[in-house]
């Protein structure tokens, strides 16, 4: 995931925001920790995560690589409303999980951050990860480093709530503390 700026709950909820700077070009990270033991459902893969207070509650991190990265800015130039920055990003185990070894490819993340103000964002991003995707939206204020909320997901994540924590640098460490149900 990129960090585009990170943005403070505003409205709806809090966000964080993934994507790129004004120059366009800081990345972010992401990184899962669950073990390969699951059965078809690939539930338990989730359930084995890291412990967390709730038995349904899940912690994944991963690194995200940077593939591209776009800005499409509007008049006037710099940071203004109706400007999208919006990435492409490999996402990569930071320990063995998912059935593959630390470091292996074990999914992918597209995003986009779209500002309302020259301060103000709304930021969307899909993460897909074997088994299924995990989808995340918000609006808020660039440069907080406040949850994303997580909205919905597909296949073993049917049905998840939850946020994303944007690390710092340029391919931080992304943190989602997931509820599944």
């Amino acid at each position: 995931m990129a960090a585009i700026g990170v943005l403070a709950g505003a409205g709806s909820g809090p966000a964080a925001a993934p994507a790129a700077t004004a120059a366009g070009t800081d990345t972010g990270a992401v990184v899962l920790v669950a073990t390969a033991t699951a059965p078809a459902t690939g539930r338990g893969v989730l359930a084995a995560a890291a412990p967390a207070a709730d038995a349904g509650t899940v912690v994944l991190r991963l690194k995200s690589v940077t593939l591209t990265t776009s800005l499409k800015d509007v008049p006037p130039r710099g940071p203004s409303r109706g400007d999208v920055y919006s990435g492409r990003f490999r996402l990569l185990n930071a320990v063995a999980q998912l059935g593959r070894k630390a470091g292996a490819a074990v999914g992918s993340e597209r995003s986009a951050l779209t500002l309302t103000s020259g301060t103000r964002g709304v930021i969307a991003g899909v993460v897909t990860l074997p088994g299924g995707t995990i989808a995340y939206e918000g609006r808020g204020r660039l440069g907080s480093r406040t949850p994303i909320p997580v909205v919905r997901g597909t296949g073993r994540f049917s049905g998840v709530h939850g946020t994303l924590t944007v690390g710092n640098g340029a391919s931080p460490l992304n943190t989602y503390r997931l509820t599944l149900p």
